[in-house]
């Protein structure tokens, strides 16, 4: 879908433009109230967001523009302040991409090069132009939608990463398993982890008879050709013997990887759950 963009500013409408730079600690804001250009660095904070924003207000409507547009480039969880303390003031809102402010810098200064003075000034003159994208306050259940979504996002990418890397760490720990991934998070899978921690030695100094009574209790379903495989694949891997402690500390590792794994699908689980919630109260 294409962006909203505002549309150019026109003399009639008289709206000021207040452009900000954003970090965690500090906003730099220029705007062009009078025949030059005004600049002001304050503290990212709430309360002096509010009145920096308050005293200008009352200046650029003293210097006949009825509207204020604030305008940020987004800066992860920097910009949230300033835009929330602009609704409350009862003033506009928008966003410069990033991508523009990049290439209209190059423009306006031919420098690529990420400027913290120079960059408000960019922003104002995209605002000018029209060359932003309009900022919504969503109300419930959609923002609460749009935070759960970051959150199962995150704990996708989570799970992902989890189970890339309780991969590697098994070829290290058992080097012959012979199952396909899947085998691993499913109930088989999880009784292996619980009870012998995926450890081939462990596996084998249980004994085939007790392995197998094991398993059938923790996974009443799993195939007892999947058991003597299983054995089979921890007797051949322990052909490759490597020192207790080594394997003690490989099979930690694991254990660690798999509770990141396990929290992340929690997460994931929870997500979708409300989710699903808040797309039927929408």
């Amino acid at each position: 879908m294409k962006p909203t963009t505002l549309s150019a500013l026109s003399a009639s409408e008289r709206t000021a433009i207040f452009a900000c730079d954003l970090s965690q600690d500090s906003v730099n804001l220029y705007t062009e109230l009078g025949s030059r250009g005004m600049e002001r660095d304050f503290p990212n904070r709430t309360k002096v967001i509010e009145r920096e924003l308050k005293r200008l207000k009352i200046v650029a409507h003293s210097a006949g523009f009825s509207k204020v547009l604030v305008v940020v480039e987004p800066t992860g969880a920097y910009h949230n302040a300033v835009l929330q303390a602009a609704k409350r003031l009862g003033l506009e809102t928008a966003w410069a991409n990033p991508e523009a402010v990049s290439k209209m810098r190059v423009i306006e200064t031919n420098d690529s090069g990420k400027t913290d003075d120079k960059d408000p000034r960019v922003i104002c003159t995209l605002a000018r132009i029209g060359k932003t994208l309009k900022h919504r306050m969503l109300q419930e259940p959609y923002s609460l939608l749009r935070e759960w979504n970051k959150i199962y996002e995150a704990a996708d990418t989570g799970v992902v990463e989890a189970k890339c890397a309780i991969h590697n760490q098994l070829k290290a720990l058992f080097p012959d398993f012979s199952f396909s991934k899947d085998f691993l998070y499913s109930a088989s899978g999880h009784a292996l982890m619980k009870c012998y921690g995926c450890n081939p030695y462990r596996i084998v100094r249980a004994g085939k008879k007790r392995f197998a009574r094991v398993m059938k209790k923790a996974a009443p379903r799993i195939k007892p050709n999947s058991v003597e495989r299983l054995f089979k694949d921890a007797q051949s891997s322990v052909a490759n013997a490597r020192r207790e402690r080594h394997n003690q500390l490989l099979e930690l590792r694991l254990k660690q990887l798999w509770q990141d794994y396990l929290l992340e699908a929690k997460r994931k689980q929870q997500a979708s759950q409300a989710i699903e919630t808040l797309y039927e109260q929408a």
